[in-house]
């Protein structure tokens, strides 16, 4: 996360489509990280679409993310389910 957020601070606001796969194991730190990430880039981000096993952590994280000011926000549980999502937004 912290890689991708000076890239994704470069590009217009509202016009990313970001992906993100859970890992399978989400700590204090993971979590800490996420909601950083989420307050820094969320007017670059056009729409989010998670993907993770398991729709209370998926529900968890899309909160995390919604309490960081972020609206359009999905959880799968599939990559390509989230892509094609992504894809008509």
């Amino acid at each position: 996360m912290q890689e991708v957020q000076g890239i994704i601070a470069g590009e217009p606001n509202h016009s990313v489509r970001l992906l993100s796969i859970t890992p399978r194991e989400i700590t204090r730190n993971v979590i800490d990280t996420l909601k950083d990430f989420a307050a820094h880039n969320t007017p670059f981000v056009l729409a989010s679409a998670i993907v993770g096993e398991g729709a209370f952590r998926n529900a968890g994280i899309v909160l995390t993310i919604v309490e960081r000011g972020r609206r359009n926000v999905r959880a799968f549980d599939s990559e390509e389910r989230a892509k094609d999502w992504l894809a008509t937004i």
